[in-house]
């Protein structure tokens, strides 16, 4: 019963970094949070991508959600600015993702 997916995603970055100049990792899982005496229970999907090099990671990004999104049968998606960023996460690099007007 895992709160978050970001360690194990970290833990296996760090795991193969050594071995691979570029990484795409990503995992789609349920996560669950405690709230009150009632238990969240929803699938969050995670990416993560590492390069040596320096680059514009946010294409990279959108290019996998666009593959994932395809691979789901899903048309289109949007990014929007959320204020409701994870305590580890850069607040001008984080976005929410829209289908069909919802937030997934």
């Amino acid at each position: 019963m895992r709160p978050s997916l970001i360690p194990l995603l970290l833990q296996a970055l760090e795991e193969n970094m050594r071995d691979f100049k570029r990484l795409r990792l990503f995992e789609c899982e349920k996560v669950f949070h405690k709230l009150g005496e009632e238990v969240d229970e929803h699938y969050e999907l995670s990416l993560l991508i590492h390069h040596d090099e320096r680059s514009n990671l946010y294409y990279d990004m959108i290019c996998e959600l666009q593959d994932i999104c395809g691979a789901l049968q899903i048309p289109r998606f949007e990014l929007k600015a959320t204020s409701s960023a994870p305590s580890f996460a850069h607040t001008g690099r984080v976005a929410e993702v829209y289908v069909r007007g919802r937030s997934v």
